[in-house]
């Protein structure tokens, strides 16, 4: 009778541990809209997709990553655009064993006019502002102006300084470098919406 116990308490623990652990697709790639997925275990439920586009002045990298949640902003579109320089991120998270399937996904570009103008200028190689008599009309859910000024280490792990005056979304303001992948502030002079 007490073997019995022990293995029914046994097979009982492994039972709910395995209800506590899911698995999620993993997978990181910084230069392509697809990567090769492995499976890892999540503490968390909830699996992650997470898709970006970043031009810098000619430079282009689209990147992906799968994997836990954990932490990450779910369902976040955050962008900004400027003639040299746009970013385009969108986290999905779902809920359940190996559920990111999701390819990699930005929502269509937003053309319309929200009646919001910025100044607009790029510099590259100072952190000094950048100065310029153009403005722009801003699109779709970028409503509010950035002045950013800082050292940047890109995809690609190329480092200089930028000086950028732009049209941006409210979320990329609240997340700021914290849900680009693989785009680090390396010194901040300014970031300011």
């Amino acid at each position: 009778m007490k073997s019995f116990s022990t293995i029914s308490l046994f097979i009982l623990l492994v039972l709910l541990g395995s209800a506590f652990t899911d698995k999620c697709k993993s997978c990181e790639s910084l230069t392509s809209t697809d990567c090769e997925e492995t499976e890892i275990e999540c503490s968390d439920a909830k699996c992650l997709t997470f898709s970006q586009y970043y031009y810098n002045d000619g430079d282009v990298f689209h990147s992906i990553k799968k994997g836990c949640a954990n932490t990450a902003p779910c369902g976040v579109f955050a962008s900004m655009t400027q003639e040299n320089v746009q970013i385009r991120v969108y986290t999905s998270c779902c809920n359940g064993e190996l559920c990111n399937n999701d390819k990699f996904y930005l929502p269509p570009d937003d053309t319309t006019l929200n009646g919001k103008t910025c100044p607009s200028c790029y510099s590259k190689g100072t952190v000094d502002e950048c100065v310029s008599d153009k403005s722009m009309k801003c699109l779709g859910t970028e409503v509010q102006c950035l002045d950013y000024r800082g050292t940047v280490q890109n995809p690609d792990q190329t480092v200089a300084n930028y000086s950028v005056k732009t049209c941006i979304n409210p979320n990329a303001c609240k997340y700021k470098f914290d849900v680009l992948l693989e785009i680090k502030e390396k010194y901040r002079a300014l970031l300011a919406c």
